[in-house]
């Protein structure tokens, strides 16, 4: 396979009583990633950085979002189909809910067990890694 296809998605995080709470979308396709948790994103368009795209992206499938996102960190992931480059952009908003997804709580430490059916392969490392950014330096 030739290159990585580079992906930015966007996560977007709360406080809630203390817990941390993530905001994902169920992914809908024709394929086996049907029905899982996934964050909005999507592939990167010509000249845009990252935070560029996990904006636009946000805001196509989800709705309307401003703001200043940071880049968190970058993955590199084969599948069976495509090889892809994660830049995962991170942004905090409080008490917002939006006209699709939903916000879900994540423990910290992160299990990756509890995950494992729930969300695409490519994101257990993500979230473990974003857990212990998260809880380190929100969490009590």
């Amino acid at each position: 396979m030739v290159g990585f296809i580079p992906v930015s998605v966007l996560v977007l995080f709360r406080i809630r009583a203390g817990k941390i709470e993530l905001f994902m979308q169920k992914r809908e396709e024709d394929g086996p990633l049907d029905g899982l948790l996934e964050f909005p994103g999507g592939k990167i368009k010509g000249d845009e950085r990252p935070q560029e795209a996990a904006i636009r992206e946000f805001s196509e499938e989800i709705q309307v979002i401003s703001g200043t996102c940071q880049l968190f960190k970058q993955y590199k992931y084969d599948y069976s189909d495509r090889s892809v480059c994660l830049f995962v952009n991170i942004m905090r908003v409080e008490d917002k809910d939006f006209c699709k997804g939903s916000w879900w709580p994540v423990s910290a430490p992160f299990i990756p067990s509890d995950w494992e059916q729930r969300v695409p392969a490519a994101n257990i490392e993500i979230l473990k890694d974003l857990m212990k950014y998260l809880d380190k330096t929100y969490g009590s």
